[in-house]
């Protein structure tokens, strides 16, 4: 099944309302009503994934929260698993949590589902409900784009203004390269290039970097941490010097693996805070897309 398929088959949770006020007759005092909870979402899966799909979904109605989640952890480890059935099962995952008023572990888990697909509907929703998410424990690595406020500019707009600047710019040239030759027949002093010309070159070269870093920006790997006091060590092993502790939710860049000892270990940094080793097991990678596996 691919992902457009996975999106396609997943259905609007019942909407997430703020909390009303009603007066019954007879009362003087308003009552308060408890805002309705999202509905987990379903989708259709193959094989083994589709049982314990099942299974978790059946589990969460009837209220057995750790049975659901040992199933929708299992279904995560599927290699088959695409990202649009992925970014369900950790959305559902995050319903799971709100129920066990985990608020933490439920916006990661929505914020991970959101990372495998940004066009959940259900995730974006829940999301936005300042009911659920707010007082939000997320903090997303600041990047070159993120800080330069690079991100609000779609990738297309800049490579079409490079290309229009390099077209405008070539016809300025070859203008000037004629205007060159004639003179040159001429006996008469060649003229200088114009200043238009060296505007739009400089313009190529600046735009032509931002370009580069919001491609850079969006290929590095970046993961979420999400087990309480994560040690980060000097070194990858155990017993090794701990730099700082962690807590959930914070985003860190991942820069390489390393297995010791049956254990995987990954070297994260958080850009301006700190770099070291941390547990694989302690993280959960948000972008999925630029690495063959997780960790």
């Amino acid at each position: 099944m691919s992902d457009a398929a996975s999106t396609q088959s997943v259905p609007t949770t019942q909407e997430v309302v703020q909390d009303t006020v009603t007066v019954q007759p007879g009362q003087t005092e308003p009552v308060k009503t408890e805002p309705l909870q999202p509905e987990p979402v379903q989708i259709e899966l193959t094989g083994t994934n589709s049982e314990l799909f099942n299974l978790a979904l059946s589990a969460q109605q009837k209220n057995k929260l750790d049975e659901a989640l040992n199933a929708y952890h299992q279904i995560l480890k599927s290699p088959e698993l695409t990202k649009g059935q992925a970014s369900v099962v950790h959305h559902n995952q995050s319903i799971i949590y709100l129920q066990k008023n985990e608020s933490a572990n439920a916006q990661i888990e929505n914020y991970l589902a959101l990372s495998f697909n940004p066009a959940n509907s259900a995730a974006v929703q829940l999301n936005k409900s300042d009911e659920h998410f707010k007082n939000t424990i997320i903090q997303t690595d600041r990047s070159w784009s993120n800080k330069a406020s690079l991100k609000i500019i779609p990738p297309e707009v800049l490579f079409l203004m490079i290309l229009a600047c390099f077209f405008v710019a070539a016809r300025i040239l070859i203008t000037h390269l004629k205007s060159r030759t004639i003179a040159l027949q001429d006996n008469l002093d060649a003229p200088n290039i114009s200043a238009v010309f060296k505007i739009l070159i400089m313009a190529i070269v600046v735009v032509g970097a931002v370009l580069g870093v919001r491609f850079y920006d969006e290929n590095i790997v970046k993961a979420l941490v999400i087990k309480e006091n994560t040690e980060v060590s000097a070194s990858a092993g155990a017993n090794q010097a701990v730099i700082t502790s962690i807590n959930p939710g914070i985003e860190v860049v991942v820069l390489r693996q390393q297995k010791i000892d049956d254990m995987q270990y990954v070297q994260v940094k958080s850009t301006g805070q700190f770099s070291g080793w941390v547990k694989a097991e302690n993280i959960a990678i948000t972008n999925p897309n630029k690495i063959t596996s997780q960790p």
